[in-house]
């Protein structure tokens, strides 16, 4: 994974887990544009590996018995594959357990703290 997607992912990170425990309320309308551009994002991903593959599938009749497998080769090398699915369901998840942070940490418990 490239590093500058650590670099800005993880502060982002940070910074949402500190708006949902801090101000809960905010975060709650926070979610909701955070969803939709993630989903955005699922569905760029999504249509790339899409495609990728039927790129590959429309092209391989024409393509010569003898580089049929260098073709496979570089078609697979430009396809997303699962482990960037399986990040953005994990992350996906975080977000939705932030969400019921104030129920599991009990509402007045974190009321008094302000």
């Amino acid at each position: 994974m490239p590093e500058w997607i650590v670099a800005i992912a993880v502060p982002l990170l940070a910074g949402t887990t500190f708006i949902a425990y801090r101000h809960p309320e905010a975060y709650a309308k926070l979610l909701l544009g955070i969803f939709v551009v993630w989903m955005a994002i699922e569905a760029c991903i999504i249509s790339w590996d899409a495609a990728a593959y039927f790129q590959y599938e429309h092209l391989r009749p024409l393509i010569l018995a003898a580089l049929a497998q260098k073709v496979s080769d570089s078609s697979d090398d430009i396809m997303v594959g699962p482990f960037p699915m399986l990040i953005i369901g994990a992350v996906w998840i975080y977000l939705s357990f932030l969400s019921f942070l104030p129920i599991l940490l009990g509402e007045k418990e974190h009321k008094n703290e302000k």
